[in-house]
């Protein structure tokens, strides 16, 4: 869609105050608007603006100006897809007087690179714009401070508004929609003087987009980054990556990794639905302060697939969350081991660790040195008692049995009546698998 021929929105208005309001205007949807505001007199501040719908309005590049007695800005905005009345109001603090316009133009984008600014003490300021694309067209603007007449306009273009909006300030704002000049001069009887060069692009077509990186990475970047239905993105030697503080990829997209990364990013960085994430060389990546990936076992079920490189979700909160009918079991506490896995591990390890003892203790009972024998009663009676499995007077009223239980291979019963003790094997249970003495007296009861 070419641009259009602006037009005033509403007719421009001018005060001898601090603030001057317009009448109240209906734009149509999805028409760009630039506001012109300047005001007057040394201790002026560059203007504000605002409307009654709170709409926000952004500065045009580097446009707010302070030049001497004179001040100048310059905002736009897009209007909303279902636009109600609303009056814009431009302010400045300290000014005596100010004035403002409202420009509307059809099929325009917001790429305002190509933006010059020009002041003059003697009410001829110029600027030098580059080269314009084929399909733009251009806008002037000129505030300048008091002067008997009204400014002369560039050469080639034509005025929307050229007066002297209020007491002090002449105030003018043209347009070229043919071939216009990039050199833009004014000359005007003011004495300090401020003037804008804009050229005003063709809005981006809609459309199916392909992209395709062959060499070198592929981006989407802004404070709202989206790429949109039937979009298919494919990365061969580079990456594609989609950055913004609301990162989006939507509906349908495949995404492909095939020796690089596929990713996203962003505040809030989204994988939603019918999404396929592979990684074949290299990671695929969702990540965000709240990044989440969702598998349910069902029809439209993510698949996530790592053959050499891992899948990663980061952020502040990532989480990947798997929902089954099937509820997991419980592990046991302190451990990554499920609580019946951990029983039978128990249970065979203490098996295995009585079998060893005994076997131990039958072939050091064999050996002639009963100095070994000996050894091994006095350090079984020091763990025992160490352990307070038993007082010292237990401990010597059951040596004889401990001793038996040793040098012997047999089954004692004689042993729990001598030691008087009904508890003897919740006693030796208590050390398990790290108390040489608990796992003999288990093996004698």
């Amino acid at each position: 869609m070419p641009v259009g021929t602006p037009a005033l929105a509403t007719p421009a208005v001018g005060a001898t105050a601090t603030s001057v309001t317009t009448a109240s205007f209906t734009p149509a949807a999805g028409e760009l608007l630039i506001a012109f505001a300047a005001a007057r007199t040394a201790s002026a501040e560059i203007p504000t603006i605002s409307d009654t719908l709170g709409n926000t309005w952004t500065q045009v590049d580097t446009s707010g100006t302070d030049f001497s007695n004179i001040t100048a800005k310059l905002w736009y905005q897009v209007v909303e897809s279902s636009p109600a009345a609303r009056t814009v109001t431009a302010s400045s603090t300290g000014s005596t007087q100010v004035g403002l316009a409202i420009v509307s133009i059809s099929g325009a984008g917001t790429d305002f690179s190509n933006f010059q600014i020009g002041t003059n003490g003697a009410g001829d300021p110029s600027v030098t714009m580059a080269a314009y694309a084929a399909s733009s067209i251009a806008l002037g603007f000129y505030a300048g401070n008091a002067g008997g007449s009204n400014p002369t306009i560039p050469t080639g273009y034509t005025s929307l508004t050229n007066s002297q909006i209020a007491t002090n300030i002449r105030f003018a704002v043209v347009h070229d929609t043919t071939s216009p000049s990039t050199s833009m001069a004014w000359v005007g009887p003011s004495t300090d003087s401020i003037c804008f060069g804009l050229e005003v692009k063709e809005a981006a077509a809609a459309g199916a987009y392909t992209l395709t990186a062959d060499t070198a990475a592929v981006t989407l970047a802004g404070t709202s980054a989206t790429l949109k239905v039937d979009r298919k993105l494919g990365a061969n030697t580079a990456g594609i990556t989609l950055t913004g503080s609301s990162a989006t990829l939507r509906r349908g997209f495949a995404l492909t990794a095939n020796s690089r990364a596929v990713s996203l990013a962003g505040s809030s960085a989204s994988a939603r639905v019918a999404r396929r994430l592979t990684a074949n060389t290299n990671e695929a990546s969702v990540s965000g302060q709240q990044a989440t990936l969702t598998y349910t076992p069902a029809t439209g079920a993510y698949t996530l697939t790592a053959d050499s490189r891992a899948i990663t979700l980061t952020g502040s909160a990532a989480t990947l969350t798997y929902t089954s009918s099937q509820q997991p079991e419980v592990n046991w506490p302190g451990t990554n081991i499920p609580r019946s896995k951990f029983r039978e591990m128990q249970r065979a390890a203490l098996a295995q660790y009585l079998h060893d003892e005994r076997e131990r203790l039958q072939k050091e009972a064999q050996k002639p040195a009963q100095r070994k024998v000996k050894r091994a009663i006095a350090r079984v009676i020091r763990r025992i008692e160490g352990e307070g499995l038993l007082t010292s007077a237990q401990v010597h009223e059951a040596a004889p049995a401990i001793k038996q239980a040793i040098t012997s291979n047999v089954s004692i019963p004689a042993i729990l009546d001598q030691l008087r003790l009904s508890e003897l094997t919740f006693i030796a249970e208590q050390s398990l698998l790290d108390d040489e003495a608990a796992a003999i007296l288990l093996l004698a009861a």
